[in-house]
């Protein structure tokens, strides 16, 4: 296939680890068509991971989990897939951007709304597994149904603690515009992929909220939130100077003139402040003063 196809994934993550396993019992004749049938997928078509969408007006990087597409290379539609409940915010996006259908598979059957739950692909190669014994197809179907009883069905998958990427209504707000005029695309890491170092990283846990982050090897998440809002607040939150100095120790001078900004600013707790308090600022004041944050992150990075 002359396509591109999206091949880094990160499989230290569960949910990649799951989408692996499903994109191998595809080849499963019975599995596919069952898959196909429930999604009314036609079949001319091929499903794979999904490179990069792009989308112009904010230049950033979205991907669903797979791409449908027919012998001629025609789109047909996207998947998504999820451990946990259907992420909303995320089907929108990826509705908005590509006018084709998005197809929702979540962990649950219980999960709405959905079109087919990882629970229903399990309980269908229940109904067929052993007609597959002996066989290099029971290892596929093996592996996806192992995943899938641990992660799903016995619930060993935090979704409450899944991070997404920003949504419309934030991605249109002053604040977030400032953060894309100020560093270029490339600079710039979705949710779905590992903060690096020399990059910024933008996720979020609600529609309402976004968190900027940078690369920290002192962090289990390998990142550290820089600036932060929720609820759709006018403020934006700040780490204090003694979180940022245990979590960026090869910045201190930088976290320090970070910090002593957001002092100037209105908050002088941040520099005095246990590590776990976070200091604040109204959203105005981070929007007007943003150009000054944007050079000191860029040296935080």
């Amino acid at each position: 296939m002359e396509e591109q196809i999206h091949f880094k994934e990160d499989t230290a993550k569960p949910e990649n680890r799951t989408n692996l396993s499903l994109l191998s019992i595809l080849q499963i004749e019975e599995i596919r068509n069952f898959i196909f049938d429930k999604l009314h997928i036609k079949n001319d078509c091929l499903i794979y991971p999904c490179p990069n969408l792009v989308k112009e007006e904010f230049a950033i990087s979205l991907r669903p989990d797979f791409v449908i597409k027919n012998f001629i290379g025609e789109e047909n539609g996207y998947i998504e897939v999820e451990l946990g409940p259907e992420n909303d915010a995320q089907i929108r996006r990826y509705k908005s951007e590509k006018k084709c259908p998005v197809f929702s598979i979540v962990g649950k059957k219980s999960y709405t709304p959905s079109d087919l739950s990882l629970e229903e692909i399990y309980n269908y190669i229940m109904t067929i597994k052993t007609k597959y014994q002996n066989t290099q197809q029971s290892v596929s179907l093996k592996l996806f149904c192992v995943l899938v009883k641990f992660y799903v069905i016995e619930g060993n998958f935090k979704t409450t603690s899944s991070r997404a990427c920003l949504s419309d209504k934030m991605l249109s707000t002053s604040l977030i515009e400032k953060v894309f005029s100020s560093f270029c695309r490339e600079s710039i890491i979705q949710a779905e992929n590992k903060a690096l170092p020399g990059k910024i990283k933008l996720d979020t846990i609600s529609e309402n909220g976004f968190s900027l982050r940078v690369y920290s090897r002192k962090s289990s998440s390998n990142s550290i939130s820089l600036m932060s809002r929720s609820g759709g607040r006018e403020i934006i939150y700040f780490p204090s100077l003694k979180k940022l100095e245990e979590y960026i120790p090869y910045r201190k001078e930088i976290c320090a003139s970070y910090a002593k900004l957001v002092a100037e600013l209105g908050d002088k707790d941040i520099l005095n402040m246990s590590k776990t308090e976070k200091a604040h600022l109204p959203l105005k004041v981070v929007e007007d003063n943003f150009d000054k944050f944007a050079v000191l992150i860029k040296n935080l990075w």
